[in-house]
């Protein structure tokens, strides 16, 4: 395994930063008694650490911010219906507008002012700042919203020198929706709707040209992340729970209960872009923070936020799990809130992934990592040790990466050596000493030795990862054109 690794480690005798190093692993020792407890402990703290308790976690204190483009809170529906069509049924649910009132002026539908509208909502210093006011507040405002678009609409008006709107008034959005059968409170009802096409979609509270804009950069966002982190942060989150920090704080917060993951798909109707989603897991995932804060906090009282049982669980029963596991705490109470967003579970997954029921034997028995959470304290007294430059001179080194595609310095060439004759290792270096070429290298080399690919690049970016993969294939090419 070789691992490209970002920075210097300081070994105490100073860091070469002009090569690579190679961190030299240390055999561990038996893991026994009262020293595998500690370990054992040392590791869950480790993995503890995954995790983000504070308010700055999302998962923790998700806000519903009036202008974010990166979310959209659904409204006019059931939980349990919806989750039903998304998970069980695999339906792709489209997404609804809210229908155009009859007062919009002609004018405003033009492509010209629309393109204008788009334009000045990314631009507009004075509109910006009053939508930063509207975002400070934990809750979203339709009718403060509405009346802002309104603004900023009279405002482009001007600037087209389009004559003054006939009867000028404050758009009421929340009284439009409802005159149009369209409920917009985010508090969604427990009770089915009698008319099963309400749950066939997933109603907002934006009309169309905002709601394509919105969708539109939330798909792109989604995109971004896989490309970049290989994961999907696209979810959509079934409930909120309401929390304070302690019984004399006035501030709430808001955690999501479960998150279903999700993807959106466009197709044209017309000249419009019509969306919708659908499900891609039929189980959704479980707020693991929310679970580790209400085990930390509560260490007196058996406080459990329970996982999702897919056979027995439905959306209100586990809600009504979940006010159990919060019964006593002041003023916690859980909100039917259906919104798509953004969640980051990149270290949850890690932190559900290294859970020891997760694997056949303890995880610290496993010798990569026994090494590391025993080695440098038996061996080296707390410091890291850096392997020196092979002789390349040696027949036995040479034969061990008889090829390489291009030229490698000593440190790069050593690396290359201990990764073939299977040793762990982790490579360090600043940004420039090869770090990826040496990656590259040790792949072709086991290619041209072996005339079979057996490598993979590793790295937090996807586009680190495709500048690797794509240097392989290039040298690669180069070494055939070459013989």
């Amino acid at each position: 395994m070789v691992q490209d690794a970002k920075g210097c480690l300081d070994d105490g005798a100073g860091c070469s930063h002009n090569k690579l190093q190679r961190l030299r692993g240390v055999r561990g020792v038996t893991n026994g008694g009262n020293e595998g407890r500690r370990y054992q402990r040392v590791y869950d703290d480790l993995r503890k650490k995954l995790l983000d308790l504070s308010r700055r976690n999302p998962m923790l204190n998700y806000k519903h911010r009036a202008g974010s483009r990166r979310q959209l809170r659904i409204v006019n529906t059931n939980l349990e219906s919806a989750f039903a069509e998304l998970a069980a049924n695999q339906r792709e649910l489209p997404f609804a507008a809210v229908p155009e009132p009859d007062g919009i002026p002609e004018d405003e539908l033009t492509d010209t002012f629309k393109t204008a509208l788009g334009h000045a909502k990314s631009t507009d210093i004075d509109y910006l700042t009053r939508l930063a006011a509207l975002d400070s507040v934990a809750r979203q405002d339709d009718a403060s919203l509405a009346k802002l678009e309104r603004w900023l609409r009279d405002r482009i008006r001007e600037q087209l020198e389009l004559p003054a709107r006939a009867g000028r008034h404050d758009f009421n959005l929340v009284e439009h929706a409802r005159k149009k059968g369209i409920d917009p409170n985010y508090e969604l009802s427990p009770a089915r709707p009698k008319d099963p096409n309400v749950v066939r979609r997933l109603q907002s509270m934006f009309f169309a040209d905002e709601l394509d804009s919105r969708l539109a950069r939330i798909a792109a966002d989604a995109r971004l992340s896989e490309q970049e982190t290989g994961l999907s942060t696209l979810f959509l989150a079934f409930g909120f729970i309401r929390w304070y920090e302690s019984n004399d704080s006035d501030t709430p917060n808001f955690a999501p209960l479960l998150l279903l993951p999700v993807q959106i798909s466009k197709r044209l109707q017309g000249r419009r872009a019509v969306y919708s989603i659908k499900a891609a897991s039929e189980t959704p995932e479980i707020n693991l923070s929310l679970r580790e804060l209400l085990l930390r906090n509560s260490p007196d009282v058996s406080r459990h936020i329970p996982d999702f049982d897919e056979e027995g669980d439905g959306i209100e029963s586990y809600f009504d799990k979940v006010r159990a596991a919060t019964e006593g705490l002041d003023r916690w109470r859980v909100e039917r809130n259906l919104t798509l967003g953004h969640f980051a579970f990149g270290r949850l997954a890690m932190y559900e992934d290294l859970a020891p029921d997760n694997w056949q034997e303890s995880p610290i028995e496993h010798p990569l990592l026994g090494s590391l959470l025993r080695g440098s304290e038996t061996e080296t007294a707390g410091r890291a040790l850096f392997a020196s430059d092979y002789d390349l001179d040696d027949e036995t080194i040479e034969n061990a990466a008889p090829i390489l595609i291009n030229d490698a310095d000593a440190s790069q060439h050593s690396a290359i050596v201990d990764s073939m004759n299977g040793k762990n290792l982790v490579v360090e270096g600043p940004p420039g000493t090869g770090k990826s070429q040496t990656i590259n290298r040790r792949c072709c080399s086991h290619q041209c030795s072996c005339g079979g690919v057996c490598g993979a690049g590793f790295g937090d970016k996807g586009a680190r990862v495709g500048r690797s993969l794509g240097v392989i294939l290039r040298d690669s090419q180069r070494s055939r054109s070459a013989t």
